[in-house]
């Protein structure tokens, strides 16, 4: 028969029977005479395929909100003789399942102050800022104002000489 195997080790074997028994004083077939015969045989060594461990567990999320885990697996087998080579990644990375972290109120950069609201004498000057980012997640409201007054003099104002009366 042909060899058990395609690659590597394996046994080959086969069996005969007497196709002529001995008859009218003829010579008898041996018991030495083979009836069966197994022979070893051997063909190039086997593919051998990549193989992976299993995935480890997903690490714990270092931070209470938001973040990432990880978790990986090894090459257990290593691609021999052609074998197929290991497929996917050994790493894999998520977001943590945690609630959202807290994002605070942030306001814009104050705007330059505006003219004086007067020529001379006492005015009035403002400027501005924007909510740049609104609070969410339980983070920390606004606070503060979005406008800021200052007084200012661009000049004293004129004064007219006038007279007391007589």
């Amino acid at each position: 028969s042909a060899c058990s195997v395609s690659c590597g080790p394996g046994i080959s074997e086969r069996t005969r029977s007497v196709a002529v028994a001995a008859a009218h004083g003829g010579k008898e077939c041996s018991a030495e005479d083979m009836l069966y015969e197994k022979k070893y045989c051997s063909y190039p060594t086997c593919p051998v395929d990549c193989e992976m461990t299993d995935w480890t567990d997903w690490a714990l999320c270092s931070v209470t909100c938001g973040g990432k885990s990880d978790r990986s697996r090894l090459v257990k087998t290593v691609a021999l003789y052609g074998g197929k080579e290991c497929v996917g990644a050994s790493s894999e990375e998520r977001d943590c399942e945690h609630a959202e972290c807290p994002v605070d109120c942030s306001y814009g950069d104050w705007t330059a102050w505006q003219s004086c609201s007067t020529s001379c004498g006492l005015g009035s000057q403002k400027r501005e800022r924007v909510v740049r980012l609104e609070p969410s997640h339980g983070g920390a409201p606004c606070t503060g104002d979005l406008n800021q007054m200052q007084p200012c003099t661009e000049k004293p104002c004129p004064v007219d000489c006038t007279f007391q009366d007589w």
